[in-house]
């Protein structure tokens, strides 16, 4: 048997009026941690680092018992669109590539949930600037003793 749920019109208009004020404080919020999130994430582009990094979101893992399947969601610093950013990604067991999109642009739910790995992304972040930096040198240090030895044989 279907439950029926009537209700008032007044009721409803009260539901309605009680969203329309839930929206507003909601969206007002949402801009001011926007705005938060936005200044670091500008910081970072004036560093010019250009080292993607990613971290997985606690508390986004799953798993369907039925089908196998399982995945995650991940904050990253990543070019995305043409654009370096946060980004946050979701993988799934059976996709080849993860779905990758800007921060600004995923769920206000998933956006909330990932700003517990902020610090420890930047951390990352570090680390993998520092990394990449010391891999150049070798790297460089490498392709200057090629170069070297060439002129030597009178090559260059």
């Amino acid at each position: 048997m279907a439950l029926k749920i009537e209700k008032t019109s007044t009721e409803k208009l009260n539901s309605l009026q009680q969203i329309k004020q839930a929206a507003g404080t909601l969206n007002a919020a949402t801009d001011r941690f926007s705005k938060v999130i936005l200044e670091i994430e500008e910081f970072l582009k004036t560093l010019n680092i250009g080292v993607a990094c990613w971290v997985t979101i606690p508390g986004t893992e799953w798993a369907d018992e039925q089908t196998g399947a399982s995945g995650f969601n991940q904050l990253g610093y990543s070019k995305v669109n043409g654009k370096w950013g946060f980004a946050l990604s979701s993988f799934n067991d059976y996709a080849d590539e993860p779905d990758v999109w800007a921060f600004h642009d995923s769920s206000r739910d998933l956006r909330l949930k990932s700003v517990a790995c902020l610090p420890l992304l930047l951390d990352e972040l570090a680390n993998g600037a520092t990394k990449l930096s010391h891999d150049v040198d070798e790297r460089t240090h490498e392709v200057e003793q090629l170069v070297a030895a060439l002129k030597g044989r009178g090559a260059l």
